[in-house]
């Protein structure tokens, strides 16, 4: 009896993958939708871009007037959030949740029970598996604990399980490797490094990988990196870690990210994503110096704010000569930016969906 009702409570735990897909699709997934269609309709871009007489089509193709914007989203949410999607890797998932649970299962079998035969594993393989074991259930957790919080956040998709599936062989392949060194072979900070391995196998990895560089005397490329999304303002490490898994891994790829999508595939606020799009098309501009001038001395860092003082637009270089006298920059190049940033149509586009947005929500206030 002991035994089945073990056999029973890791079969549950291994096909919660399987289940959480369900729950999303069920329930989760058509209140994302709903939601989403009701902030896209927000800002369906219907007033005028400012450098435009005519109105444009925008950069997910939805038209200004927001007409095909139920369409768009129907088409993204069959893309990303359908059954074919998500349920392969929660699948593969949820087998290597079961290979893992069986391992644990025959373990404790021998160590409680002793039995005279072994159906899947040998003797001597179950009294060497303690560490794999132990990291196991570490990374089995902190997938679990990410599943859930997707899920409550409306933000399941399938790079959560595909994420899952690579921490638990990464995981497991630390693990093995580590499992013959003595000093984490026995006792309770064996116990406790072979646990954490599953929260900790990306810093782990990356340690190991810089000490084997060192020793071979091999040196890592110092060419210059792209700007970190943390340096907008409003990501943190958190946020960082979930843009990238949209493949968004640096300032310029958010630059040209698509509102529509983000705001489809992830759970944040179309109006917080127009906002790091609008910071990251000016950081994209100007150098980090630039940057923090302009920081320190209270200008937005807003590509729609750097539009709306270019001459082009404001028929005077009066802040364009004094912004370039800040930053040490030739007047006529300086003009030149801000001139080109406002006939940008990515920033036009963004322009005119935060002004309908600001409108909406004035007459949204004014009703109630």
């Amino acid at each position: 009896m002991p035994t089945i009702l073990i056999y029973f409570v890791c079969l549950i735990a291994a096909l919660l993958p399987l289940l959480i897909v369900q729950f999303a699709l069920w329930f989760a997934v058509p209140r994302k939708k709903t939601e989403v269609t009701r902030v896209l309709h927000k800002f369906r871009s219907g007033v005028t871009p400012p450098n435009s007489s005519t109105s444009s089509v925008d950069k997910d193709g939805t038209g200004n007037n927001g007409g095909d914007i139920e369409r768009r989203v129907d088409e993204l949410f069959n893309q990303y959030f359908s059954p074919k999607t998500l349920l392969p890797p929660a699948t593969l998932l949820t087998l290597l949740y079961a290979a893992g649970f069986q391992l644990c299962i025959s373990f404790l079998v021998m160590r409680f029970f002793h039995p005279t035969s072994f159906p899947l594993f040998s003797e001597r393989f179950l009294k060497a598996s303690p560490p794999v074991m132990y990291a196991f259930m570490g990374v089995y957790l902190f997938n679990l604990g990410a599943m859930i919080r997707r899920t409550y956040l409306s933000d399941l998709n399938e790079h959560v399980f595909w994420g899952g599936i690579n921490r638990l062989l990464l995981t497991i392949g630390i693990a093995v490797a580590f499992s013959p060194t003595p000093y984490f072979q026995h006792g309770a900070a064996g116990s406790i490094f072979f646990f954490g391995i599953g929260f900790l196998a990306n810093v782990l990895l990356e340690i190991a990988l810089d000490r084997v560089l060192r020793s071979v005397g091999v040196k890592r490329s110092k060419s210059r990196d792209d700007l970190a999304l943390r340096c907008i303002k409003g990501v943190d490490t958190w946020k960082e870690y979930r843009l990238e898994e949209e493949g968004i891994e640096s300032v310029q790829n958010m630059a040209t990210a698509s509102l529509f999508e983000l705001t489809v595939r992830t759970h944040y606020n179309a109006r917080t994503i127009m906002d790091w799009i609008d910071q990251s098309i000016a950081l994209s501009r100007f150098s980090t110096e630039h940057i923090e001038i302009m920081s320190d001395n209270a200008i937005s860092i807003s590509a729609i704010d750097l539009a709306a003082s270019s001459p082009a637009y404001k028929g005077s270089d009066t802040v364009s000569n004094a912004l370039a006298k800040l930053l040490k920059i030739d007047p006529v190049l300086m003009a030149n930016t801000l001139n080109s940033l406002y006939e940008d149509t990515y920033v036009s586009e963004l322009w005119s969906r935060w002004a309908e947005g600001e409108t909406t929500q004035a007459r949204s206030d004014a009703r109630d």
